[in-house]
């Protein structure tokens, strides 16, 4: 505001314009970018606003992860994605093992402690193995990792590798060391499955396999 007015006052005089003139213009000049300026900051607002709204739609809170709901769409663009360009795509789902007994012993905090370390350890991990891996939180201590382009036995070596991370990972709370161990299933598409929900449904098979054969395996097929 203040430079136009002086770029006002220099055109008056070039100009030899009225005084009453260049005071309505520049009545008029302020007006329009008070206008302007809450014009624009409302635009920002409401920017910042969709951000975090799109942000907390896609992101757990807890974890940091990505939540199911994001989950629901990738998975769904990724199956159709691999069936239409040939592609080999995996799945893998995994449970952190005994994570109730977690919660009974050392206290809700502590549970919400482990996921959220597991889960930065994981995104750790991808991030320096291929960027183009995401983790997500699907449930209370369930997650799920898409391998595109993978095929079982490659992204086989990647559950192996963060399985093995997750043991010898150091959980403390409290001056309490957790020991933590997950259990995994997963699987690969296949030319039989009809759609997402049969590769979906056969890698939590998987996973409940591993469960129900003493944990802290896992079950690839």
């Amino acid at each position: 505001m203040i430079f136009s007015a002086a770029l006002w006052q220099i055109v008056a005089i070039r100009l030899q314009l009225p005084e009453e003139r260049v005071t309505s213009e520049l009545l008029f000049m302020g007006i329009m970018l008070v206008i302007v300026y809450f014009y624009v900051n409302g635009l920002y607002h409401d920017a910042a606003t969709l951000a975090q709204l799109t942000h907390n739609t896609n992101f757990d809170e807890l974890t940091h992860a990505k939540n199911f709901f994001a989950f629901r769409t990738n998975y769904g663009q990724a199956f159709k994605h691999s069936r239409s360009h040939q592609m080999p795509f995996t799945i893998m789902l995994f449970d952190i093992d005994h994570f109730k007994h977690i919660n009974d012993t050392y206290g809700h905090l502590a549970g919400d402690y482990v996921l959220e370390h597991l889960a930065l350890l994981i995104e750790k991990y991808l991030q320096t193995t291929d960027r183009d891996l995401v983790l997500y939180r699907t449930g209370g201590e369930e997650f799920t990792i898409l391998f595109m382009d993978y095929d079982l036995t490659k992204a086989k070596q990647h559950a192996q590798a963060i399985t093995t991370m997750i043991h010898q990972a150091d959980f403390q709370y409290d001056n309490q060391k957790i020991q933590l161990s997950i259990s995994v299933g997963m699987t690969m598409q296949q030319a039989a499955d009809e759609d997402s929900t049969h590769l979906y449904r056969r890698a939590d098979e998987y996973l409940y396999h591993s469960k129900n054969n003493g944990r802290d395996q896992i079950t690839a097929k």
